[in-house]
C-alpha cells in the first residue's frame, strides 16, 4: 500500500469504487483527498481502513467486483515477483482445463471463422493472463483468444455485460478479418451468471459445469435448475466423453488445500 497510495491512480479510482462498502474508508480517503495527501496520519488510516475491507471481503470469497479486480491488480504484481522470469509454476487448475484449452491452436487460421476460448471474471484480464501463463500444466494463455473483465463489458451479475461481451467479440472477429456468425457458449458454476447470461439473449447456449465443492449447487438445485450441464470441460469437445468423477474430486481436493 505504501507504494501505490495516494500515487497510483488506477488504485485511487478502484478505492473510490469500493466506498459503498465500508463509511469509514470513504470518510477518511475523502478527509486525505482534502487534505491533499500531506497528512500522515491521514493517509496511514485511509490504508489501514483499506487493508482490512480487503481482509474482510477475502473472508467472504472476493464476492464484490472492484475488490475482485484490484486483488487480481495486486496478486499480479507478487505472482511476477514471485516468478521472476524463471519457468516457475505456482497456479493450479483442473487437468480438463488444460486439456480442454490444448484442444485448440494458439494462432486459429485466418481463412476460417474460429473456435476459441474467451475467458470472462472478475478478476482483472491481467490477472487471467498471468494465471493461466504460469499453471503447473505450464503456459496455457496462448489457448485463450480474448480476456474480459468487469472494465471491460461489466459485472457478471448484469444482462447487459453479455451483451457488451458479444458486442465486444463481435469487434474482436471483424478486426481480425474473420466473416461469419458469432455462436457464444457461455459456461460457469454459477447458477445467478447464468441467470443473466440467458436473460440477456446474447448467448446462443448456457451451460453450467459441476465442480466439487461448489458453494453455488446442491443436488436439490440440480433437479430444478433447467440449464443444462457438464462436468468436464471434454464434454464440450465430445459430449459422449467419459468423465472420471473420482480424478475429479481429487484434483479439487488438491485445488483448495
Amino acid at each position: 500500500m505504501e507504494t501505490h497510495y495516494p500515487n497510483d491512480e488506477k488504485l485511487l479510482n478502484l478505492m473510490k469504487g469500493a466506498f459503498s462498502l465500508s463509511e469509514e474508508l470513504k470518510h477518511s480517503m475523502e478527509e486525505d483527498i482534502k487534505g491533499g495527501f500531506v497528512e500522515g496520519e491521514k493517509t496511514e488510516l485511509v490504508r489501514r481502513c483499506f487493508a482490512e475491507l480487503i481482509r474482510r471481503e477475502v473472508q467472504k470469497g472476493l464476492c464484490v467486483s472492484c475488490v475482485k479486480h484490484l486483488m487480481g491488480d495486486l496478486w499480479v504484481d507478487a505472482l511476477n515477483a514471485r516468478v521472476g522470469g524463471a519457468a516457475a509454476s505456482p497456479t493450479r487448475v483442473f487437468a480438463d482445463v488444460a486439456s480442454f484449452l490444448r484442444a485448440f491452436p494458439p494462432s486459429p487460421s485466418p481463412s476460417q471463422p474460429p473456435a476459441g476460448v474467451v475467458v470472462f471474471s472478475a478478476s482483472s484480464a491481467g490477472a487471467q493472463r498471468a494465471f493461466l501463463r504460469h499453471t503447473q500444466y505450464g503456459d496455457l494463455s496462448a489457448h485463450v483468444v480474448d480476456y474480459a473483465d468487469t472494465a471491460t463489458v461489466g459485472g457478471k451479475l448484469s444482462p447487459r455485460s453479455y451483451t457488451k461481451l458479444r458486442r465486444h467479440l463481435n469487434g474482436w472477429m471483424a478486426r481480425e478479418g474473420y466473416t461469419g456468425e458469432l455462436r457464444l457458449v457461455f459456461v460457469s458454476d454459477n447458477l445467478t451468471e447464468l441467470s443473466s447470461a440467458e436473460a440477456s439473449g446474447s448467448v446462443d447456449c448456457s451451460l453450467l459445469c459441476v465442480r466439487p465443492f461448489s458453494k453455488w449447487m446442491n443436488l436439490e438445485t440440480l433437479t430444478v435448475v433447467g440449464i443444462p450441464h457438464i462436468c468436464s470441460l471434454e464434454q464440450l469437445l465430445d459430449p459422449e466423453a467419459p468423465v472420471d468423477h473420482v480424478a475429479i474430486v481429487e484434483d479439487a481436493t488438491k485445488l483448495i488445500v
